[in-house]
């Protein structure tokens, strides 16, 4: 399926009418029809923003879907399956900001297909946000996307990777936990990098959440 097909799909399911549905994301009706019949390709990057949004979806989520995974005649050569929509938290891992992810209600939304999620798929708590550098680059670089799932302390198990923060300083690294001590360590080929290491009973210390996926660009 193409990402304009993808597209028309989803104002079709979701509005009566496609005229409406250009009034309603600020653009002519004549240009949304343009943009339908020549390809999303060819659409400029605002108006491109205007749809995603009036959709529910991030430009993110178009990535998925390749204008090379097309229909030819009645042959389906690629079908991503079936797809669920999860928050996208607006902002990076890492980047030490005074706010509870918990918290946000101003989110986008990303469509993952059930395929990449697994046994996980549906589930409502998922979110998505990005990594915001390199202490982690041996598994996914920086700006890469990840899917956490909310769990406490006692749901986490040495070796799981984790998005934790210490004073609002966010972080994502692999979890140890030795008798009273709870230990925070990179996976990075930069030496700057160095455990981090907090009693369990910090009161300062919150683990967000368990990452169960990450999508990484290789180029």
């Amino acid at each position: 399926m193409s990402r304009t097909q993808y597209i028309k799909n989803m104002i079709d399911e979701k509005w009566d009418s496609r005229t409406k549905f250009a009034k309603h994301i600020g653009i002519p009706p004549t240009t949304l029809q343009s943009i339908l019949e020549r390809g999303v390709g060819k659409a400029s990057i605002d108006n491109v923003m205007k749809i995603c949004r009036g959709l529910g979806i991030t430009t993110d989520s178009l990535q998925f879907i390749s204008d090379e995974m097309a229909l030819k005649g009645n042959n389906v050569v690629y079908d991503i399956g079936k797809r669920n929509y999860y928050r996208y938290i607006p902002f990076s891992v890492s980047a030490g900001l005074p706010i509870e992810i918990d918290s946000v209600t101003n989110y986008d939304t990303i469509a993952i297909t059930d395929e990449l999620l697994g046994k996980h798929a549906g589930n409502k708590n998922v979110y998505f946000m990005r990594v915001n550098g390199d202490s982690m680059n041996n598994l996914f670089p920086h700006n890469s996307l990840i899917a956490v799932l909310p769990q406490t302390v006692e749901d986490i198990k040495d070796g799981d990777i984790v998005v934790y923060s210490h004073n609002y300083d966010y972080s994502v690294k692999t979890f140890y936990r030795n008798e009273n001590e709870l230990i925070f360590k990179p996976n990075s080929n930069n030496p700057i990098f160095h455990d981090y290491v907090f009693k369990i009973n910090d009161e300062n210390l919150r683990i967000h959440g368990k990452v169960i996926l990450y999508i990484v660009n290789v180029d």
